[in-house]
């Protein structure tokens, strides 16, 4: 299974720099997996696209209906954001060096990730890139 961030999910469906090296990736993975949380995102990315006027309402509706249908028919494991996770996020952020930017969902896909035996997470975010060993994690861009 292949764990995203909110970044590559968009990138699954929409046409954005990076999307075609995103979605090989996920053509080729066995399965694709994220957290709960990056549903809530996705959807406010999706109304970012909205407000800088990149997406008419159709075609969000259209994503949105592409994205339902493939959550499913099982194309994504989303795992819940449990209390466990929740104090996995806590300890991060107790114990990570002070000069690293880690912003609370970053730290939930982290944790999440860590959680579900996962060992590696698929970003193009700079901060959780370099903060994935703090998990225990290896994370890794495909976009150039």
């Amino acid at each position: 299974m292949v764990y995203f961030d909110t970044a590559y999910m968009l990138k699954c469906y929409l046409n954005e720099p990076g999307a075609a090296a995103v979605r090989n990736l996920a053509r080729a993975a066995p399965g694709l997996a994220s957290s709960e949380w990056a549903c809530a995102e996705f959807f406010s990315g999706l109304h970012r696209h909205r407000q800088e006027n990149r997406l008419s309402d159709l075609a969000i509706g259209q994503v949105i209906e592409w994205f339902d249908s493939d959550r499913a028919s099982g194309v994504w494991n989303f795992f819940p954001v449990s209390p466990e996770i929740i104090l996995d996020v806590r300890h991060a952020f107790q114990t990570v060096p002070l000069t690293l930017r880690l912003r609370a969902g970053d730290a939930v896909h982290l944790a999440t990730a860590r959680k579900n035996g996962l060992k590696t997470i698929y970003t193009n975010d700079r901060n959780m890139l370099m903060a994935a060993e703090n998990f225990g994690l290896e994370a890794r861009n495909v976009i150039e």
